[in-house]
């Protein structure tokens, strides 16, 4: 098994770094958007060029960002954790074997937890929920959910219990300041 997990180093500094990324993705859209197209092929073109300068980089920022949310979260909840090394996936590049996030002291996993920026768990998005918590079901240290809305905080419990897997589903705010 090879890792590829990166150490996440402060807060701050990766907080930094999301915002530089998300700045550089809001000037291509305004840049995009200062110019009002005249035809519909004109149009279709311009929209054409923003996905694909910005459709993998909205999710994948907004992925980070709630990693660091949960890094937050978890801190605060258990301050045992505010000593412990902490690894990521920022851009979802993880194995099968790894998590978006991974707390380690003393080479012990305390923490695994996934993280989704879906909102609503509806055809593929469901599929590959049931998929990432059966990956983490496996995983060591307590085990969590990381989701943005209530809809798919219920969706994953169903599929939590169901299965008899020890996974904590948590509903975490993306609107709040780090």
């Amino acid at each position: 098994m090879v890792l590829i997990m990166k150490p996440l180093g402060s807060i701050e500094s990766a907080s930094n770094d999301i915002l530089k990324n998300a700045r550089n993705i809001i000037k291509s859209l305004y840049n995009h958007a200062v110019h009002e197209p005249i035809t519909i092929t004109e149009a279709i073109k311009t929209l054409k060029h923003i996905r694909i300068e910005t459709y993998e980089s909205l999710n994948q920022i907004q992925h980070e960002f709630l990693i660091i949310q949960a890094v937050k979260w978890l801190q605060t909840t258990d301050p045992t954790l505010v000593g412990a090394s902490w690894l990521w996936n920022p851009r979802q590049t993880g194995s099968y074997d790894e998590p978006d996030l991974r707390a380690v002291h003393k080479e012990v996993n305390l923490v695994s937890a996934e993280v989704t920026t879906s909102a609503y768990p509806k055809g593929l998005i469901d599929s590959r929920m049931r998929d990432t918590l059966a990956k983490l079901s496996k995983m060591q240290g307590r085990k969590f959910y990381f989701v943005l809305t209530e809809e798919m905080r219920r969706r994953a419990q169903t599929k939590v219990t169901k299965n008899g897997w020890d996974i904590n589903i948590i509903v975490i705010n993306s609107d709040t300041e780090i």
